[in-house]
């Protein structure tokens, strides 16, 4: 039947209407999910499909496959119910893990709900000064946030209780290890790793909502019965005794952590912080001890879909029945096969119990199990690999089962290609994998078909750098995801070098970074040199003080570089003990005094020229003056250390001419060139906004002690000592040491989100591609050991793992019984553990693996090889491999061999074992390194230094160098500033190539030029950009005279606290409205602590209470570019929305978000020019009739769309540009 147009679905909030009505589900609804999907114009849905969206409000498990469409069911479900008047939408909560998930999720409802509009088919209807009707999408961790702001103060938790990131905690953990004056084990672990079991057990109990004195008091429980506990065979006494040996040693340490976490926990609710587990486990505590907390969340929220359910952890699972479980309508969707973050709390095996959390009286789970997204053979192969899974393991105690489905292809699903192969080496795998990608592009290409997103996944990430190598040998763009961050970026981590050797003197390795880099490119022999004469130097400390004579550091020319020289008194062997010892004090002395050598000691007093050490090495002219300039440099820097923390690093960026080196980077404009430095500058503005609260917090834990006589923790609370404390967070030394904490524990700071290349092959982890597809995917490393993984960590071994009896899990691990009634009953206890441990760990790759097959839409290969570049012995093929290629593989798959190598005999040799890589270096930054590969050490040996090394040296691929036309251009600057010459004209056969190229090099060293000028004279000449930016006409319009100074003398800008407040809100706006990057696993929401958060709340509140939230833009961050007056103006609209006006006529509405105040007037006119610009170039850009485009600002905390007046024309913004041509000053 069609949908009947004429009675839509009316929604009121007036008291009185029905919210949830369950008769209406009793007898026939209005509306099939059929007739919506006719209505709307939709494929139907699938008979599976179809009952889940049409179900009761009971309890319900969805088991959805890779690929199988569970968000468009989702959605669908959500529809249905509001079409047939059983809920409103504002009614619906939806919960899933990411924010781009979440923000996809509430895009596809509210877009929905827009088409069941236009349709006829509903029609909201709320009171004017109530907001509009729309689901509540969050994620896990921003819901469990909601429920402990909103309820927090029923059990003490301060509404504004500051969150710690990870780097926080890991400072904060490693100042208590550091201070703690407890009983100590026998054998203690290194620090570093009882810092990271400390936060490792913290966020573990929190996820199981136990404490730290459950661990505490199993571990002592389990020490005495292991202490007590008999031997009953004496022969095996030694191998009985050392598992119960290995036992004691690893609980005695698992105790200590436990006391350590116990006073993490008490630290933290001290200084009303909390970490990400706290907030979970608070909420889950809420839930279940909070009155009234349930019935008004299930008041608000009549129906719940929780998605991705196979990776919430234990404590969810209690936060959500325990609002919820009543028999309330919570619909979980899930996947077991897909349950691939065990090691991030997840647990796979309690999404079978959902039935025991959400009891219903059909405890059925319902399934979707056909694939919309993979070739038919990829699917069976994925099948394949997952079919053991639906064995239920002999350790599993649960009473729920665990058979899946296997996965069916859509009706017209193309068969697909699934490729294997193995080779001799690793090397060999990755050139043919990258050789087949080439293949398929070129394929592509000459078919004129778009070129097919490609992806190679790696099961670690170490795997990486040899495919990409291989992809930068042949030619392939690619993108490494995940490799990395901020920190790794050449210029961030020259910048951090520069730190490290201005704030400590002992950091060579920081200033061997800059000597080696490619500004100064010291070789290795002049290097040597200076590590020689600062040894030198640090021998020659050690002797005065030994001698008891003045150190003179302005005489070395006369110093003798010889062991005589510095050997001290002769002692013979018939000296007395008494001689000896006084020997030994003043050897002790000198060289605790002399505190090693320095090489930035020994920049800062270079040796005279001729000096030469006693290897015979010495300095070159060319080092010695280039190691001159930077000592100078050095210390016209030191002068700034007493500045804050950001203009410091204004200075550095001036003195080391890091904005000229950026300014010139080739083929970027000025923002893209500074995008990674400006985000530095984000996010040391951040931290030094955030670090004096931090600051007291780390050492007031380490400052805290237990009062005597009583288990009270006393924390240091004086004026001075917070004084102290605080002055000295944003300085130097606290940033680099948070930074180093937030490499370990963060993996550094995020990179900036660019703009991905669709062309790139992407090269990412497994664990990475969890939630994306492509056309292509390239399983590298298939060999047993790598993928599937042989590790299998016991939670005994790992000082900071819960143990797994204390797990909310439990029921689904393998047990060892610590409890035996002898040590023969433990060591058999202790090998059934171990096999079905591994056994575990096997099926936890097998459902990697099963995601790995399931990202490919047409095409999987699945690769390997016998050796790797460092292994003795050959691998064997992984057994997911054999498993779809062998015997009693599916017929369905027909993999197709691309090599076989054969495999080893015993005792051959690894072939790549005595290969050898060289490069020379330095390396010409403008070119790129030479790379020479040689058989063996005999055959590079072999080759004299002035040998022609040409047939050794790999392909360096398609990038020519730069090193000729940069020169070029560097001679005319020469002899543009010393007035030697003129411009050399281009040669007669020039192309018109050459001659764009040579303007756009004349144009760059002009404008280098002049700012090189702008440092030394002091009367600048203006620099006239070619290229402007729309903010940039705003200024030329407001205050002119302003603009062109900053022209003329550029200096930057300090972030402040409410530029801040609106980035973070703009890219807020950006994920609501469903556009950020495809990548973001392990995405935690981890806030630090941050002032400018209250103040992006309270936006986020108003906007969504606005009439854009619930519009969807055409375009968000929308990037245009317009020529007007002889320059090209830039700019990046908000957001545009497309509409159509009463005659059907297209239009545009072009909204820039402003989290300012509200401008009249004349300051209203020239911030409209900025609108102007994006007009007249929107306009331009589409060939649009500019009367049909519309430009306004919405002034969000003000709530409020402002329409200017008047917006300028072109030729307006032609005669504000001219001030840049002819400023009147």
């Amino acid at each position: 039947m069609s949908a009947p147009r004429n009675l839509p679905v009316v929604f009121c909030r007036k008291a009185g209407h029905p919210t949830v009505n369950d008769q209406m589900l009793t007898s026939s609804p209005r509306y099939s999910p059929e007739d919506i999907a006719r209505a709307l114009q939709q494929p139907l849905p699938t008979p599976e499909q179809s009952e889940i969206i049409s179900a009761d409000l009971s309890p319900r498990l969805v088991i959805a496959g890779a690929g199988s469409g569970k968000t468009a069911t989702m959605v669908d479900r959500v529809v249905w119910l509001v079409v047939n008047g059983v809920v409103r939408p504002d009614e619906v909560l939806g919960v899933t893990f990411t924010k781009k998930a979440a923000a996809e999720l509430r895009h596809r409802m509210i877009h929905r709900l827009a088409a069941l509009r236009e349709a006829g088919l509903y029609e909201p209807v709320a009171d004017a000064d109530e907001p509009t009707l729309d689901p509540t999408i969050s994620t896990y961790h921003s819901y469990a946030k909601s429920i402990v702001s909103d309820y927090g103060l029923r059990i003490g938790i301060e509404k504004d209780a500051a969150q710690l990131g990870p780097s926080q905690c890991f400072q904060l953990a490693a100042q208590i290890v550091e201070h703690w004056e407890g009983e100590l084990p026998t054998t203690i672990p290194a620090a570093s790793t009882l810092v990271k079991a400390v936060i490792k057990l913290s966020g573990e109990c929190a996820e199981h909502l136990k404490t730290p004195a459950e661990v505490e008091a199993y571990c002592e429980e389990s020490l005495t019965v292991l202490r007590e506990m008999p031997n009953t065979h004496p022969k095996q006494l030694k191998k009985e005794e050392k598992l119960r040996g290995t036992l004691v040693e690893k609980l005695e340490q698992k105790l200590l952590v436990a006391r350590l976490t116990e006073r993490y926990r008490r630290v933290k609710e001290a200084m009303q912080v909390m970490d990400f587990g706290d907030l979970l486990a608070y909420a889950a505590t809420m839930a279940r001890g909070v009155d009234k907390l349930g019935e008004e969340q299930s008041d608000m929220y009549r129906v719940v879909l929780l998605d991705e359910f196979q990776d919430t952890s234990h404590a969810q699972m209690v936060l959500f029945s325990s609002i919820f479980g009543g028999g309330h309508s919570v619909m979980a969707v899930g996947d077991p096969k897909q349950s691939i973050y065990g090691f991030r709390g997840a647990s796979e095996g309690q999404l079978f119990d959902f039935y025991r959390y959400f009891p219903s009286d059909t405890p059925d789970p319902s399934y979707l199990s056909v694939a919309w997204r993979n070739g038919a053979r990829i699917l069976e192969a994925a099948n394949d690999i997952a079919q053991p899974l639906s064995e239920r393991p002999e350790w599993v105690r649960s009473a729920q089962g665990s058979a899946v489905p296997r996965l069916r292809p859509r009706p017209d699903a193309p068969d697909g290609r699934v490729l294997a192969g193995v080779w001799e080496t690793d090397q060999a795998e990755a050139e043919a994998i990258v050789s087949k990608i080439k293949e398929h592009r070129d394929d592509a290409v000459r078919v004129g078909e778009g070129l097919p997103t490609v992806a190679v996944l790696c099961r670690a990430r170490r795997h990486m750098e040899t495919v990409r190598l291989e992809c930068e040998r042949q030619g392939i763009p690619y993108h490494v995801v995940g490799l990395g961050g901020l920190v790794e970026t050449p210029e961030i981590t020259d910048m951090l070098a520069i730190l490290r050797v201005l704030s400590d003197p002992s950091r060579s390795d920081a200033l061997m970074r800059l000597l080696a880099g490619a500004r100064w490119r010291i070789g290795p022999q002049d290097a040597m040199a200076l590590h020689d004469w600062a040894r030198f130097l640090a021998r020659r400390r050690e002797r005065a003080v030994r001698l008891g004579i003045q150190e003179d550091l302005s005489t070395p020319e006369g110093l003798v570089d010889g062991e005589e020289d510095l050997a001290g008194p002769d002692v013979s062997k018939s000296a007395s003990t008494e001689a000896k010892e006084r020997l030994e004090e003043l050897l002790k002395a000198g060289r605790e005094a002399s505190d090693g050598s320095s090489l930035i000691e020994a920049l800062e007093t270079l040796p005279a020229e001729g000096w030469t050490s006693r290897a015979g090495r010495s300095l070159s002219s060319e080092a010695r003056e280039r190691l001159g300039r930077l000592h100078r440099e050095l210390e016209e820097l030191r002068g700034f250390l007493g500045e804050d923390l950001t203009s410091l690093l204004h200075h550095i960026e001036r003195v080391t001419m890091l904005d000229l080196e950026l300014t010139s980077k080739p083929g970027a404009d000025h923002h893209e060139a500074r995008a990674n430095l400006d985000a530095f500058y984000e996010a040391v503005a951040e931290y030094c906004s955030t670090a004096p609260r931090l600051a007291a917090s780390l050492d007031a834990s380490a400052h805290a002690r237990v009062e005597s006589g009583s288990d009270e923790l006393v924390m240091p609370d004086t004026q001075e000592h917070r004084y102290t404390v605080t002055s000295s967070a944003t300085g130097v030394t606290a940033f680099l040491a948070w930074l180093e904490a937030a490499i370990a524990e963060e993996g550094g700071l995020p990179l900036p989100v660019g703009v991905a290349d669709p062309t790139a092959v992407n090269i990412v982890t497994v664990h990475g591609s969890k939630g994306l597809e492509w056309d292509e995917v390239y399983l590298q490393g298939m060999v047993e050991g790598g993928f599937p993984s042989h590790t299998a960590d016991a939670w005994y071994s790992d000082p900071g793992a819960l143990p797994w009896e204390l797990r909310g899990d439990s029921e689904h691990l393998p047990v060892l019984d610590l409890r035996a009634r002898s040590t023969q009953e433990l060591e058999t206890s202790g090998l059934t553990f171990s096999e079905q441990n591994l056994e575990r760990t096997i099926g936890e790759e097998r459902r990697l693996a099963y995601v790995a097959v399931t990202r490919a839409r047409n095409v999987v290969m699945l690769s390997s090889s016998w050796w790797g570049r460092a292994k003795a012995k050959p691998f064997e093929t992984s057994r997911f491999l054999v498993e779809i290629t062998g015997e009693a593989a599916s017929p369905g798959i027909r993999a197709e061999w691309l090599s076989e190598a054969p495999k080893p005999e015993g005792g051959d040799a690894n072939p790549q074992s005595g290969r050898i890589f060289a490069a020379l270096w330095p390396w010409d930054p403008l070119t790129r390194p030479y790379v020479s590969e040689w058989e063996s050490e005999e055959d590079l040996n072999a080759m004299t230094m002035t040998a022609d090394h040409g047939e050794n040296i790999l392909d360096p691929g398609p990038v020519a160098s730069r090193r000729d036309e940069v020169q070029r251009a560097a001679d005319r600057v020469l002899e543009h500033l010393t007035g030697t010459g003129e411009a050399k004209a281009l040669p007669d056969e020039a192309t018109s190539e050459d001659m764009k190229q040579a303007e756009d090099w004349e144009e760059e060293t002009n404008l280098l030029l002049a700012m090189y000028r702008a440092r030394e004279q002091p009367q600048p000449e203006l620099v006239v950009p070619k290229h402007v930016s729309a903010s940039l006409l705003v200024g030329l319009s407001q205050d002119p005279d302003r603009v062109l100074e900053q022209l003329e003398r550029p200096m930057p800008r300090r972030p402040e606290a409410t530029a801040r407040s609106g980035t973070r809100f703009h890219e807020w706006v950006e994920e609501y409205y469903g556009s950020t990057g495809m990548l973001d696993l392990g995405e935690v929401e981890s806030e630090e602590l941050d002032p400018v958060d209250s103040d992006v709340e309270e936006l986020k509140a108003r906007f969504r209470e606005s009439p854009w939230h619930d519009r969807q833009p055409w375009a968000v961050e929308y990037p245009l570019e317009t020529p007007v007056g002889g320059f090209t103006v830039r700019g990046r609209i908000d957001a545009v929305f497309r509409y159509d006006d009463e005659l059907g006529e297209t239009r545009w509405e072009l909204v820039d978000w402003k989290t300012g105040k509200v401008p009249h007037g004349v300051e209203l006119e020239h911030k409209s020019v900025q609108l102007a610009v994006y007009r007249l170039g929107f306009s331009k850009l589409h060939d649009i009739d500019l009367d049909h485009v519309s430009a306004s600002f919405f002034y969000v905390a003000h709530g409020k769309t402002v329409v200017p007046p008047h917006i300028s024309g072109e030729d307006d913004l032609v005669r504000i540009l001219d001030r840049l041509k002819r400023p009147e000053r």
